[in-house]
């Protein structure tokens, strides 16, 4: 018998795409599947649909909860899989993606996590294929989450080591999760097989409300400094990013050596991220910051991402007017 597979889907008010999600996580057809569907009361036809399905769900709930990472812990509590993950309710399981998942994890039976690459797609966006370089590049693990998280999955030894995810984060609580578990030495393989689709549409997370995720990138990041307890140069260079160190008080349990030379190549990298986030929420002040810390800091950083100088320049112009140009990039 292959492992068991936990999918945790939570979902509200998303009707107009759930039934997709669940038709791509029946058709795999896979034979040890344990799926969880979390609805957040949907009063949109939500409910129906789950009902229709019914036989192939192992548990659901239609209920009021405190939003989507508590949705997640709801299934993370139930969850008895060797392998679990969460599929949003607008997103997609790719053709025997869990089949290939099971694969590698018997390939590799001390790995922690596995990830892959998803396949970005909706009306009005290009479709394109992201993931993470391969190698992964250690600063990246640290520095954001370098791979889609539908296309994420994770053993049960991890969750028990990590615990459940951290409900005051509703943007970050992937990257945060992912980091607690590479920072206590758990093994990540990475591969570029396509396991998802990420749906693209004007209300998603992603799309919608860049500037949140901006934020809890800078939680997370400063958690992280104050856990190893940065000093000097590095310190200096935080505060410079605008990171809230003194406001977070929460620290990792941290088993992994982090050089002060890896740490500041994190610190450059979620910079970016956050940069990139907040220049597309059109938080411009910020973006400019953001920008003229990296050139000011890391010239050479900057000569790999040219994107930097250009947000740097565009930040000065009206927002009106970038959205003007965004229509034909």
């Amino acid at each position: 018998m292959p492992p068991r597979i936990t999918i945790i889907t939570p979902s509200f008010q998303q009707a107009a795409f759930l039934e997709q999600t669940i038709q791509s996580v029946v058709a795999q057809h896979y034979p040890n599947l344990e799926f969880f569907v979390i609805d957040g009361g949907s009063t949109d036809g939500s409910v129906e649909i789950i009902r229709r399905y019914e036989p192939h769900i192992t548990r659901w709930v239609s209920e009021k909860d405190k939003g989507q990472s508590d949705a997640i812990n709801k299934g993370l509590r139930w969850a008895t899989g060797d392998v679990i993950s969460w599929l949003n309710s607008d997103d997609l399981l790719m053709p025997n993606a869990l089949h290939r998942v099971a694969r590698l994890f018997a390939e590799h039976p001390q790995t922690w996590v596995v990830h892959g690459k998803t396949r970005l797609f909706g009306k009005g966006f290009t479709t394109q294929e992201k993931g993470a370089p391969l190698p992964c590049p250690e600063a990246l693990y640290l520095g954001k989450l370098p791979f889609p998280q539908p296309s994420a999955f994770f053993s049960c030894e991890a969750l028990q080591a990590v615990g459940l995810i951290d409900t005051s984060l509703h943007y970050g609580m992937d990257y945060d999760l992912f980091l607690r578990m590479y920072l206590q030495g758990g093994a990540f393989v990475a591969t570029d097989e396509v396991f998802s689709g990420y749906r693209l549409h004007k209300d998603a997370k992603g799309v919608a409300v860049q500037a949140g995720f901006a934020h809890d990138y800078a939680r997370i990041f400063a958690r992280l400094l104050n856990s190893v307890a940065a000093s000097g140069s590095l310190l200096q260079a935080a505060y410079a990013a605008n990171l809230p160190l003194s406001e977070e008080k929460m620290h990792y349990v941290i088993k992994r050596q982090l050089s002060a030379d890896l740490l500041r190549t994190a610190l450059l990298e979620n910079t970016l991220a956050r940069l990139s986030f907040l220049y597309e929420a059109l938080a411009l002040p910020e973006a400019r910051l953001l920008a003229n810390f990296l050139i000011s800091e890391a010239p050479e950083f900057c000569s790999t991402y040219p994107q930097i100088a250009q947000i740097a320049s565009r930040s000065r112009l009206p927002a009106a007017l970038i959205r003007l140009l965004r229509i034909f990039r």
